[in-house]
């Protein structure tokens, strides 16, 4: 008989921490209200949504059962589960060094066996989700007596309202992309353009529901 401790000898290079919530709708449902994100590049690809910096991290969002059914047999839905919408959020770290900050010691496989690092990892997991920004609906109305300028300043938020705040990202990501501002000025205008929704704006039903289903989410360990 032979004994190996890979707890204290292994390092983790990458691991994926993820979570399937059973959602009332298909995930891309979602993806609408799941807004960009600074500092991470936001994409899509086929019924995948992607958020990805440049330190070896990648986050997503997918269908489940479609994925599944990608993999040719690899995995199985449980019966229980069939015809249910599943949506996985899954965050990716990529290197050593990134999940040992995250647990706060230099990551070998033994700590995945410890409840005080699996819990620093779904809290870890917990952040990424939260600091997606996902406030898009502004309510609008005119009052009595409003001034020519609150009129004005209600049209353009009701313009703003109605084009949707990840349409306006996705422009200032094109404008970025053509070189046709520097990085200070477009993080500026993306300040102006973003600011009823920074101000006054609530999250969408659907999002309320994914965050319910995502935050109740608590790591077991028996």
């Amino acid at each position: 008989m032979v004994g190996y401790d890979l707890g204290n000898t292994s390092l983790v290079k990458s691991i994926d921490i993820t979570h399937t919530a059973m959602t009332e709708f298909a995930p891309q449902s979602y993806y609408p209200y799941l807004c960009h994100q600074t500092g991470e590049l936001r994409w899509t690809m086929n019924s995948t949504l992607y958020y990805e910096d440049k330190k070896a991290k990648q986050k997503k969002f997918y269908d489940k059962v479609r994925e599944t059914k990608k993999t040719g047999g690899r995995q199985n839905i449980p019966s229980i589960y069939q015809g249910e919408n599943m949506t996985r959020f899954e965050v990716g770290i990529g290197t050593n060094a990134r999940i040992s900050k995250v647990i706060g010691d230099r990551a070998m496989l033994g700590h995945l066996f410890s409840m005080e690092c699996v819990e620093k990892l779904h809290a870890y997991w917990v952040n990424e989700y939260n600091i997606i920004p996902k406030a898009t609906e502004l309510r609008t109305n005119f009052s009595r007596e409003m001034k020519q300028k609150a009129v004005k300043d209600e049209i353009y938020r009701m313009l703003t309202a109605d084009y949707g705040r990840l349409r306006l990202e996705e422009l200032v990501e094109q404008a970025s992309s053509m070189s046709a501002m520097s990085y200070s000025a477009k993080s500026k205008l993306k300040k102006q353009l973003l600011q009823p929704f920074e101000e006054g704006a609530t999250k969408n039903d659907l999002i309320k529901e994914l965050d319910g289903k995502i935050l109740e989410f608590e790591p077991l360990w028996e």
